[in-house]
């Protein structure tokens, strides 16, 4: 009887030492290891994912590929009798990692939420393997949790590296962390290299923000301690910080490697370089913004115009006047905006006569603009903006003309009362001096009314000058 029991604990404790030990398939580079716990790593020539066995279900990230799924759906039936696949994670919708949930159809696919838009545009033209690839049942925004058999995953945004909707995966009781892409973690000093600076800070900080890990296992089969990925997302992270708010305030990039020092990171080995993270956070900078201007005016009239006055004895016409304009500005970038604005004069007197003929007149120009602007590259506490494009003036005239000599209805006094709107084209500069968030701007503008010219109009020019302050409205610095 003692023999036997024996016998059986040998054969238990051989089939537990089997299962932590790579078990290659037959004619495929397979493998299955055991990481802690009831954590596992599946390995597929140079692909790496985990699943997560319980008594309630097996969790599985990222399936692979169709034939690694039907290698797994063998193994798990093997090793894991009677216990289904409950869950399939997929950290992101490409289909070298996802198309192989589809040999688990009874699973509850959990996935981002931006999953199914982007496997919907890297389905439209293509007949490859993303067709395989499942619509996942669940989505999530930035976090998520799933308790099953008495172990606890969460799920984590670390998006948009790599993908949208990519997502990092920890184990609780493991103690481990999955993530199928990483940026270059392992040069040192680090190196952005083509990846843009925002994803990767962003991937850094979501991984450094899982809390009761130890080991971070990456989809190539490398591992990384928390430690170092925290330390790296911390500097990085400051470091952005700082660049987007010198960036806010029109610092130049120059200025900012020179500047930036970041003494509490200096004893970290990347910091080395510094200058070249400087730049690459600031080359992908993206600038939005939307002003608001007010303006007090001078509204000058050419006096005395040819087109008004040619043919009369006598006339009077133009001259300058107040008025006040209203712009919003949307900047695309720090130098280049699409600004609209709207100019409100205040009355131009005309007068003219001839022969037999007298005309007096109130005309009263309004006009909208939209311009293009070109300002200084990294404008500072002063800054300088060169505008032109497109304008519609409408001129409100009233008055009265006196034809002697002759019978009414010809003869006699007439009522002048007319609005006409003509396009025409405006450009201007414009200085602005920087105070807190707003600024002290001064325009010149410069308008000049394109077509025929309606008869009673005083000139086909005019310009204006002043002073006001513009304000943010909406600023995103991403």
């Amino acid at each position: 009887m003692i023999a036997r029991t024996l016998f059986a604990v040998a054969i238990l404790i051989a089939a537990s030492s089997a299962a932590a030990q790579p078990v290659p398939a037959a004619g495929a580079d397979r493998a299955i290891t055991a990481i802690g716990g009831n954590l596992y790593d599946v390995r597929d020539g140079k692909q790496h994912t985990v699943f997560l066995a319980t008594s309630a279900g097996i969790v599985l990230v990222d399936p692979i590929s169709l034939p690694t799924s039907r290698w797994l759906a063998e193994q798990f039936a093997e090793r894991f009798p009677g216990v289904p696949v409950r869950y399939v994670i997929l950290t992101h919708h490409h289909a070298d990692r996802a198309s192989g949930a589809t040999l688990f159809p009874r699973s509850q696919v959990v996935a981002h939420d931006t999953f199914r838009r982007a496997l919907s545009d890297s389905r439209k033209g293509r007949t490859d393997d993303y067709r395989a690839v499942p619509m996942p049942s669940t989505t999530f925004t930035k976090r998520h949790v799933i308790d099953v058999g008495g172990e606890r995953i969460e799920l984590i945004h670390a998006g948009p590296f790599h993908s949208s909707d990519t997502i990092v995966v920890s184990f609780a009781t493991a103690r481990t962390l999955f993530a199928a892409d990483h940026p270059p973690l392992g040069a040192v000093p680090f190196s952005f290299g083509t990846a843009q600076a925002a994803p990767v800070v962003t991937w850094l900080q979501a991984i450094a923000s899982a809390t009761g890990v130890d080991t971070i296992v990456f989809g190539d089969g490398t591992r990384f301690t928390p430690d170092a990925i925290a330390s790296l997302a911390d500097y990085l992270g400051t470091l952005r910080a700082a660049v987007v708010s010198g960036y806010q305030r029109g610092r130049s990039l120059r200025k900012m490697q020179d500047t930036l020092q970041l003494p509490a990171h200096q004893r970290l080995p990347h910091y080395a370089a510094r200058r070249d993270h400087i730049a690459a956070i600031h080359r992908g900078l993206h600038y939005r913004s939307v002003d608001l201007t007010l303006l007090g005016l001078a509204n000058g009239l050419e006096e005395d115009s040819q087109d008004y006055c040619g043919s009369y004895d006598a006339c009077s016409s133009g001259g300058v006047l107040p008025a006040g304009s209203a712009a919003l500005t949307f900047s695309l970038k720090r130098w280049f905006a699409v600004q609209g604005e709207v100019m409100l004069s205040d009355q131009f007197y005309g007068a003219r006569t001839r022969s037999s003929y007298a005309e007096e007149l109130a005309f009263r120009p309004t006009r909208g603009a939209l311009l293009l602007r070109l300002s200084t590259p990294n404008p500072g506490r002063l800054s300088i903006a060169l505008l032109g494009g497109v304008s519609r003036t409408f001129g409100d005239l009233d008055g009265f003309d006196r034809v002697s000599g002759l019978l009414a209805p010809a003869g006699g006094r007439h009522p002048l009362t007319t609005g006409t709107m003509r396009g025409g084209v405006t450009a201007g500069v414009e200085l602005s001096q920087r105070i807190g968030v707003a600024r002290l701007v001064f325009p010149i503008r410069v308008t000049q009314i394109s077509g025929a010219l309606p008869a009673h109009w005083p000139s086909r020019y005019d310009a204006q000058a002043g002073a006001g302050i513009s304000v943010p409205l909406w600023r995103s610095v991403e």
